[in-house]
């Protein structure tokens, strides 16, 4: 399979399509942030086609492409940002995935977003032809991260395999949340996270207004989550985005990535598609 990933990132969708046991022939990444480059290239950097930044792309020359991935840019989208839907500055990308999906024509697509309005779910199903599925990441991990995802093949629910957040901590403690009254407001409430599933993980490790953190009974203290749990919490092996860069750059890139099983999953039903 030839394989076109835009908005690519560290070339996640590279590690969905091998755990999937989908084999690829050539990888075309379009991608600008120079971290998510970095870690890409650390892992990857033999079996991925830079092509730059997305604007600049020409895609006639792409013909060649089987599947193309997208998980573009939703800040303009997201409940939690300031609905400014396709006159974002980042979410009016999501254009050249519809523009690339005409020009080249793949046998296979798929796209991820997040949550929002019906609106704007319909304006880009109808571009698309499909339906989206919308999928809760806490089926494959302990990250509670619901996304749609619009593809031309068959989606299924996958299925629930029960992992906890206790799993997925490298040390003892009781998991909890933490909310805020908004933005500039400070810490009004702590409880006990009953559900046992972090809470959605964004790019700076976690949501604007709440937060996963972690109580250890040893010390009598709380923490945030580390890094490497919160690359688990994707479906990342741990230690994934550790190429040299600050938590708070590998935090922003976790947050903005894909859950990598979810991914894996969905590409599974390629399999079953006509």
């Amino acid at each position: 399979m030839n394989v076109l990933s835009l908005f690519d990132g560290y070339s996640s969708g590279l590690l969905a399509l091998d755990r999937a046991n989908i084999k690829v022939n050539r990888y075309f990444s379009s991608e600008i942030c120079k971290d998510a480059i970095a870690v890409s290239d650390y892992h990857f950097s033999s079996r991925v086609k830079r092509l730059g930044d997305i604007e600049e792309i020409n895609f006639e020359a792409l013909s060649c492409v089987d599947i193309e991935m997208a998980g573009s840019p939703c800040t303009g989208f997201s409940f939690a940002g300031k609905q400014l839907n396709f006159d974002d500055p980042q979410s009016r990308l999501i254009g050249y995935f519809f523009k690339s999906l005409e020009v080249i024509k793949p046998k296979y697509f798929l796209l991820e977003n997040v949550p929002m309005k019906k609106e704007y779910l319909k304006i880009i199903s109808e571009r698309l032809g499909v339906e989206p599925v919308l999928i809760n990441s806490n089926l494959v991990s302990a990250q509670s991260r619901k996304r749609y995802y619009w593809a031309n093949f068959p989606i299924a629910q996958p299925k629930d395999m029960s992992i906890t957040l206790r799993s997925v901590l490298k040390e003892d403690g009781t998991p909890f949340n933490y909310s805020s009254s908004g933005r500039g407001g400070g810490v009004v409430e702590s409880r006990i996270n009953q559900a046992d599933k972090a809470l959605t993980l964004t790019k700076t490790g976690y949501t604007r207004r709440a937060f996963t953190g972690v109580f250890n009974p040893r010390t009598l203290s709380s923490r945030s989550l580390y890094v490497e749990e919160k690359e688990i919490l994707q479906t990342l092996p741990a230690g994934f985005t550790d190429v040299s860069l600050s938590e708070n750059k590998r935090n922003k890139l976790i947050g903005n990535g894909w859950t990598v099983d979810v991914i894996v999953h969905i590409l599974k039903g390629i399999k079953d598609a006509p």
